[in-house]
Order: structure tokens, then C-alpha cells, then sequence
């Protein structure tokens, strides 16, 4: 009796062991899986065009499933499902979709925390300088396990960013985005953004440097008066001789005999603040040089700016701002 007693005891022992074991093998993966860091993520949204082509500079493009409507570049991404913009994002598309990863922006805040409430993995980078460039570059890379291709992109951008060994001096405007013959509407980038920082690696002078804001909003008289020698503006898409021929005019118009070179500087890629930033940087250097900047011969005020214009009046609608 006493035996059968120690044999029943014994096989409770067992059978309570046995019953431990998977909960040993549980924790033992949960602890592998915790060394071994989150997920390699597998399907990524983007809506920042910008982040978008960092994707795919970073050759992840297989695993990009779902984009912002204004990403255009390169040409696989007209192919893939679109996610909406920064006001107008698309929920139900999104959850399709299915993604595990998230890359976004800091204006991207609201979609943020919808994203999270569905589940979704956010990833936020930063997306103004050309610092933040590098910074979301590398980042990005290391999250989704190519850590070394992010490397190798961020010397061959900082090669193609090189300061100019001799400066290209001159008092330059940057344009971003303004209407031909819409002269009172004009927001310049500051020195703050990555196309200021371009324009001072360049070895010139933004006219609009003593300003604290990122894209100040300048009347056109107010822009004049800052006596730019040199006016670019920079369009996200391509501009036809008609247009450029007006965006002169408008100078003209206002600045008469002290009108400014006006160059138009236009492409997908020109307000983006990504992996082409160095093809902008030597679109930049183009303008410039064809503005006689640099070659100690610049051509006088005005001149530039009235090549090739008709003359014809043309109505310039001045708008006063507060």
C-alpha cells in the first residue's frame, strides 16, 4: 500500500513537470525573440513624398505597399495603392493594406495616432534639413534591417553635397511654389530649411536670412526692397518658356531697371527634401551660373531678367498681406 502511495505521488510529480515544460519553452522564445528586437517589417506605408523615395533609393521598394497621392518618383510608385495626403488620409484603404510599419513626418501627427489605434506600427523621422535628410535615412535603414545600405546612401549624398571650393556670391531669393503674375504672393524659404542650407553651401546669400521663419510669407515690394541679385523659383513641376518668360515680367514689373536674374528651376524633385537633394543642389549651381554668378562678369540688374521677355504689358495682381 505504502508503494502504490509513493507511485501515484511520483506520477503527480511527473505529470506536474511535464505540464511546465511548455510554459519553459514559451518564455525561452519570448526572451530569444526579445534579444533578437521587433520584427523585420515586411509591409510599409509612406505618406511624405520624400520618405517615399527614401524607400526606394534604399531599394525597399518590394516591401512598400502603400504611398502618399503626392509621390511620383521612381516610376514603380504610380503602381501602387494610394493612402491619401496629409488632410485627407485613407483609413479604410489603409487597413486593407494591412502594413506593420509606418514611416511618417512631424506634420503627420494626427495620422499618427490613428494609425496606432489601428494597430499599426509609427515610425517618425525627421524632415526638414538636410541633417534631418541624413537622419531619416540612417534611421530608416536601421529599423528595417539595412543598416548598411543607409551607410553607403548617406556619403554618396554627402558627397554630392560638397561646399564649393570657389562660392558663388551673389544675394539670392529663393521662390518657393509662386504663381506667375501673382506677384503678392510669394513665400521664400529661410535659412533654416534644407533649400537655404543648399543655397549657403553654395557659397551665396539668402535674402531672406534675417528671417525667423521656416517660409516667410513677403509682399512683392517688401521682396524687393530686399534687393535680391538673383530670384529662383522653384517649382515641383515643369514649367513651360511661356511661364518662365512671366515669372521675369513680374520683376520687371515692380523692380523696373533693378530687376533681378530670374531663373526657374522646376522637376519633381525640387521641393523635396530627400534622397535627389543633391540633383537640386546642382540645378541650383546651374542657375546661378547662368546668372553670371561666379565668372566675375555678372550681367547688370535688369538684363538677365529681360532676355527673351515680350514686351507686351502684363496685369500683375499685388496683394498686400498682414
Amino acid at each position: 500500500m505504502a508503494m502504490r502511495i509513493v507511485e501515484v505521488r511520483s506520477m503527480r510529480t511527473l505529470l506536474a513537470l511535464l505540464a511546465l515544460i511548455p510554459l519553459a519553452l514559451v518564455s525561452v522564445s519570448c526572451r530569444q525573440a526579445k534579444d533578437r528586437g521587433p520584427a523585420v517589417p515586411r509591409r510599409i506605408i509612406a505618406v511624405a513624398p520624400g520618405i517615399v523615395e527614401s524607400l526606394f533609393a534604399l531599394d525597399l521598394g518590394a516591401r512598400v505597399v502603400g504611398v502618399g497621392n503626392y509621390a511620383h518618383w521612381p516610376v514603380e510608385v504610380e503602381t501602387l495603392p494610394r493612402i491619401g495626403g496629409l488632410y485627407d488620409p485613407r483609413y479604410e484603404t489603409i487597413a486593407t493594406l494591412e502594413p506593420d510599419l509606418a514611416i511618417l513626418v512631424p506634420s503627420e501627427a494626427e495620422l499618427e495616432q490613428a494609425l496606432e489605434r489601428l494597430g499599426v506600427e509609427v515610425m517618425m523621422v525627421p524632415h526638414e534639413s538636410l541633417a534631418d535628410i541624413e537622419t531619416a535615412i540612417s534611421r530608416i535603414a536601421e529599423r528595417v534591417g539595412v543598416a548598411e545600405r543607409g551607410e553607403r546612401l548617406v556619403e554618396e549624398l554627402r558627397r554630392g553635397l560638397r561646399a564649393r571650393a570657389e562660392p558663388l556670391e551673389a544675394r539670392v531669393l529663393l521662390s518657393v511654389a509662386r504663381q506667375p503674375s501673382r506677384a503678392g504672393e510669394i513665400y521664400a524659404a529661410g535659412p533654416n530649411t534644407f533649400l537655404g542650407e543648399l543655397l549657403s553651401r553654395l557659397g551665396a546669400t539668402n535674402a531672406a536670412s534675417d528671417s525667423g521663419q521656416l517660409y516667410p510669407r513677403l509682399g512683392f515690394e517688401e521682396a524687393v526692397l530686399r534687393a535680391p541679385e538673383v530670384v529662383l523659383e522653384l517649382q515641383p513641376e515643369p514649367v513651360s518658356p511661356e511661364d518662365e518668360a512671366a515669372w521675369a515680367r513680374d520683376w520687371r514689373a515692380v523692380a523696373g531697371d533693378n530687376a533681378p536674374c530670374v531663373r526657374v528651376v522646376d522637376g519633381s524633385h525640387v521641393l523635396l527634401p530627400g534622397p535627389r537633394v543633391d540633383e537640386l543642389y546642382r540645378d541650383l549651381e546651374a542657375a546661378l551660373i547662368s546668372c553670371g554668378v561666379g565668372s566675375g562678369r555678372r550681367l547688370p540688374a535688369g538684363a538677365a531678367a529681360m532676355a527673351e521677355v515680350p514686351e507686351e504689358p502684363v496685369a500683375i495682381d499685388v496683394e498686400t498681406h498682414d
